[in-house]
C-alpha cells in the first residue's frame, strides 16, 4: 500500500476512533448492567479498538487479494469494509454456556438494543492433526468460536452518529481463549515477524488444540455431574417446610423468586401497562424483578408483584407525576424514545417500593435527587435505563443510612467481570491470521 494511502487511512481512523470509544462504552454498559446477562456463565468480557499497524496490515492483505474489478479499501470506505474496528469478546467457562450467550444476544436483538448485521457464524480454531500424506487437507474438529457483527439498536440510549458503526462480537470458551493466546504469542507473532516456525512446533500447537478440546468437553461432563448431584441431594419440599417452621430465618431469595416466574412477569407487565399505558421492555421487567427480590430479602418478608400493584395507588401516581413535572418540566412516560420511557418506569417502581418499605420522605427525596442527576447527565451518551435506576437505588440507600433506620440494600446481583486487559486481545477480528 502506498504511503500516501496509508497516511490517509491513519488520519481517517484517528478521526473516527473517539466515536468507537463511545460505542465501546455503551455496549460494555449492556454486559455490565443488564440483569438478564448470564453472568454466572461468563468468565470475562474484553474489548479492544484495532491497533493502527494491525489495521494497515489487514487492509494491505485484503487489497492484495482483490480482483481487478473490485474496489480496494481506502479512507472513504474504511468503516464500511472493515467491520471489526471495535471488537468484543465474551469468554465463558463451558461449551454449554455458549448457547446461553447466543440466547441472550437474541433477546437483545428482540428488544432492539442490538442490531445483528451478520451472524452467528462459527469460525473454527482447533484443528485435527493432518496426516503426513495430506498436509493441506485440514479437517476441523467442530469446536469453534461464535462471531457476530452488530450495531447499536434503537432502544439503546446512544447518539445517532454511533448507530451506524459496526462492532464484532465473539463468544468463546476459556479453553479456546487459552489456546488462542498461546498460538498467537508463540506462533503467529513469530510468523508475522518473518521467522520460520519448525514443522514439529506447528503440529504440536494443533495437537494442543485437540487436548484443549478434550478438556472443554470433560469440563462440561464434570459440571453436569455436579449439577445432577445437587439436584438429587436437595431435600424434599416437605422437609424444607418443616425446617422453615423450626428456624426463624430471613426469606431467602430463592423462595421469593417463586413469585417471579413467567406468570409473575406477565402480571408485572400488565400492572405497569394499566398504570402508565406503556408496555415495559423485557430488560425493564427483569430489573424490576431484581428490585423486588432485594427489598423482600432485607424487609424480611416477600414483597410480591401484587404488592407492587397495591403500592401503585392513584395517590402515589399523583405524587410521582408532580415531582417529575416539577423537576423535569414535563410529564413522565411522554418521550418519543422508548428507552427514556422505560427509564421512567424503573424510577416509578423504585419510588413505589421505597414508599412502602421505607418512608414517603425518603422516597420523594431520592426521586428528586435521581431526576436532577439524570437531567444533568443528558449530555453524556451511552447510559442505559438500568444504570440510571441503580444510581437512584444508591441515592435512596444513602438517605436511609443517614437516618439509620434500616440496613442498606446490597448492590446489584449481576456479577462483575474482569476489566479488559491493557493490551489489545488478538483475534477480536475473527481470525488473528487474517
Amino acid at each position: 500500500m502506498a504511503s500516501a494511502a496509508s497516511n490517509q487511512i491513519r488520519i481517517k481512523y484517528n478521526e473516527v476512533r473517539p466515536l468507537y470509544e463511545k460505542l465501546a462504552k455503551g455496549l460494555r454498559g449492556i454486559f455490565d448492567e443488564d440483569p438478564r446477562f448470564p453472568s454466572n456463565a461468563v468468565y470475562a468480557v474484553k474489548h479492544r479498538l484495532k491497533g493502527e499497524e494491525r489495521l494497515l496490515e489487514k487492509i494491505k492483505t485484503i487489497n492484495s487479494e482483490l480482483k481487478a474489478s473490485q474496489r480496494p479499501i481506502s479512507r472513504d470506505n474504511l468503516q464500511v469494509r472493515i467491520k471489526d474496528l471495535l471488537g468484543f469478546r465474551i469468554i465463558c467457562l463451558r461449551l454449554s454456556d455458549l448457547e446461553k450467550l447466543k440466547s441472550y444476544i437474541s433477546s437483545l436483538e428482540k428488544e432492539d438494543e442490538l442490531r445483528i448485521v451478520s451472524g452467528p457464524t462459527e469460525k473454527k480454531s482447533f484443528l485435527i492433526r493432518p496426516s503426513e500424506e495430506k498436509v493441506n487437507d485440514l479437517q476441523y474438529s467442530g469446536y469453534s468460536s461464535i462471531h457476530y457483527i452488530v450495531k447499536a439498536g434503537k432502544n439503546l440510549r446512544m447518539p445517532k452518529e454511533l448507530r451506524s458503526l459496526n462492532a464484532e462480537l465473539q463468544l468463546r470458551t476459556i479453553f479456546e481463549e487459552a489456546w488462542g493466546e498461546l498460538d498467537h504469542k508463540y506462533q503467529y507473532e513469530k510468523t508475522r515477524a518473518g521467522q520460520t516456525v519448525p514443522k514439529h512446533v506447528t503440529t504440536g500447537f494443533r495437537d494442543l488444540g485437540l487436548y484443549m478440546l478434550a478438556c472443554a468437553r470433560q469440563a462440561d461432563h464434570l459440571c453436569e455431574a455436579i449439577e445432577q448431584l445437587a439436584e438429587t441431594s436437595r431435600p424434599s419440599s416437605s422437609v424444607r417446610k418443616r425446617k422453615r417452621k423450626v428456624e426463624a430465618r430471613p426469606v431467602p431469595i430463592v423462595t421469593i423468586a417463586k413469585d417471579l416466574r413467567p406468570e409473575g412477569r406477565r402480571d408485572l407487565a400488565q400492572i405497569l401497562k394499566l398504570r402508565v399505558g406503556l408496555v415495559p421492555s423485557e430488560r425493564t421487567l427483569a430489573y424490576c424483578e431484581r428490585r423486588l427480590r432485594e427489598h423482600s430479602y432485607h424487609a424480611k418478608k416477600v414483597f410480591t408483584v401484587h404488592d407492587l400493584g397495591t403500592a401503585l395507588s392513584d395517590e402515589l401516581m399523583r405524587r410521582f407525576r408532580k415531582i417529575y413535572s416539577d423537576v423535569r418540566g414535563k410529564q413522565p412516560f411522554s418521550d418519543a424514545d422508548p428507552s427514556e420511557n422505560n427509564l421512567d418506569l424503573v424510577a416509578l417502581v423504585n419510588f413505589a417500593i421505597f414508599s412502602t418499605v421505607r418512608s414517603r420522605e425518603v422516597a420523594e427525596s431520592g426521586l428528586r435527587a435521581h431526576l436532577l442527576e439524570s437531567e444533568a447527565r443528558q449530555t453524556i451518551p451511552a447510559i442505559s435505563p438500568t444504570a440510571a435506576a441503580d444510581r437512584l437505588q444508591v441515592g435512596l440507600t444513602a438517605l436511609v443510612e443517614e437516618k439509620g433506620d434500616i440496613e442498606p440494600t446490597p448492590a446489584s446481583h449481576v456479577k462483575e467481570v474482569p476489566n479488559p486487559a491493557a493490551k489489545e486481545p488478538h483475534g477480536a477480528d475473527g481470525d488473528a491470521k487474517q
